[in-house]
């Protein structure tokens, strides 16, 4: 009995060096400072292509007062061994970098995963505004949904060039509620009802900082991922005479939709 005592223990022992050792990463999802606008989905983890495992981030739990609140952004993968691993998510964005991450002797801390944030290559893009030349106007029209799903306003910056500079004039527009779906008609409400077009400012000069952010906000809006799910969806329509874009930020919930 003691020697296949001590012929377990000896095995156990020498198993304790063969076995591989196991590490984590561990990071915290960043979204937009509203609770509303965080994305709910799956940091998912893969290893030479391969779907080793998944955490669910920013869903939305009770909370001690009956309310509903949502979780925090924190996510750890466990029991990982030595390699390189792919983190992907779903982003706001059609285009994004993923993080590679290498495991080698020591656990990965700290990683920040930014739903919102394009891969600053994106940013050189030529936007409308690059392209905007003397005899053209660049249409920002908004709709907003400041009473969520029972209505809003329509709002436009209006963006023309004059020589090198660049201006800008702020326009209440003819409402658009319930068009999301349908960019024509969202389209032609504008271009067809001049009479309900009430200028909101005077004419103000851009300055360098405002230009770079504008153009910022074009390459964002080109990339932005249209496909999410809201029952208080916004759209912008952005066009000159040669280009236009049109994109819903949180589509509409279909007319069949129940809610279990």
């Amino acid at each position: 009995m003691r020697k296949i005592l001590i012929f377990v223990l000896l095995t156990n022992f020498l198993n304790g060096f063969t076995q591989e050792k196991t590490f984590s990463i561990s990071g915290k999802v960043i979204g937009c400072n509203e609770y509303k606008d965080k994305p709910s989905g799956f940091i998912k983890l893969y290893k030479d292509s391969i779907l080793v495992n998944s955490i669910r981030t920013y869903h939305s739990a009770p909370d001690f007062l009956g309310g509903w609140a949502w979780t925090s952004g924190r996510f750890k993968f466990k029991e990982l061994i030595k390699g390189k691993y792919e983190i992907r998510y779903r982003s706001y964005f059609d285009k994004q970098d993923y993080p590679i991450v290498s495991v080698d002797n020591k656990n990965i801390k700290n990683l920040m995963i930014y739903f919102d944030k394009l891969p600053q290559r994106f940013y050189e893009e030529k936007t409308m505004l690059d392209n905007l030349i003397k005899s053209d106007t660049l249409f920002i029209d908004v709709y907003i949904a400041t009473a969520g799903e029972f209505g809003g306003y329509d709002e436009g910056l209006w963006i023309t060039k004059e020589g090198k500079q660049v201006y800008g004039r702020f326009y209440r527009l003819p409402n658009t509620y319930a068009l999301q779906l349908d960019r024509t008609e969202v389209e032609k409400t504008y271009r067809e009802n001049k009479s309900k077009i009430i200028p909101l400012t005077e004419n103000f000069k851009l300055d360098e900082q405002a230009i770079m952010e504008l153009k910022k906000f074009l390459v964002e809006l080109n990339h932005y991922n249209d496909d999410a799910i809201s029952n208080a969806p916004e759209h912008f329509l952005i066009y000159t005479k040669n280009q236009k874009i049109y994109r819903i930020k949180n589509t509409p919930l279909p007319r069949d939709y129940i809610a279990w």
